[in-house]
């Protein structure tokens, strides 16, 4: 009988879990931005070509990928977090598809509703980047000075506002502009 966990093990053992996962996962990644963004196709017959300098750059990066210890704990790092935040999503969807019915694609058609989705998207993107990469520590740092008396929440707040607020102001559509 096959024992599934011998078989895990296994693979841990002979370094799966360390290198050749790694290694897949950053070939496949490079290869399919690489085919994507067509870099190198000079025209219809290059085309196999390209296929193969796209093949070539993408092992590179595997193997430098692998190559680096850090790269490979934050792979596995990322994706266990990664994994649990798709579940997470999928759950919601779940939800979603239950309480509304066949018309909950429907709610997204107001531009309104569709555009508060896609911003609560992005903030909690954002979040959990920010959270993955300890990045709110690292402001938290940055910004002790500044907020020395009023404690470091506001300092974090302030940032996070100025940068939306830049975000905005960059991106608004100026209305005197005649397209």
């Amino acid at each position: 009988m096959v024992d599934f966990n011998d078989a895990i093990t296994l693979l841990i053992e002979t370094g799966f879990t360390n290198v050749l996962a790694p290694f897949i996962l950053i070939f496949a990644i490079v290869f399919a931005i690489l085919q994507k963004s067509k870099i190198f196709h000079g025209g219809a017959n290059e085309d196999n070509s390209a296929r193969k300098i796209n093949a070539v750059i993408a092992f590179v990066f595997g193997i430098f990928a692998v190559i680096s210890v850090n790269v490979v704990n934050f792979i596995a790092q990322s994706l266990a977090t990664a994994a649990m935040a798709i579940v997470v999503i999928l759950c919601a969807l779940i939800v979603l598809g239950l309480i509304l019915g066949d018309g909950y694609m429907s709610i997204f058609e107001n531009p309104k509703v569709k555009y508060s989705v896609a911003g609560l998207v992005f903030l909690l993107t954002i979040v959990f980047l920010f959270s993955l990469f300890n990045i709110w520590e690292w402001i938290s740092n940055q910004f002790s000075s500044i907020t020395a008396g009023a404690g470091n929440s506001l300092g974090i707040f302030l940032l996070i506002a100025l940068v939306l607020g830049a975000l905005f102001w960059i991106t608004k559509s100026d209305s005197t502009k005649n397209d």
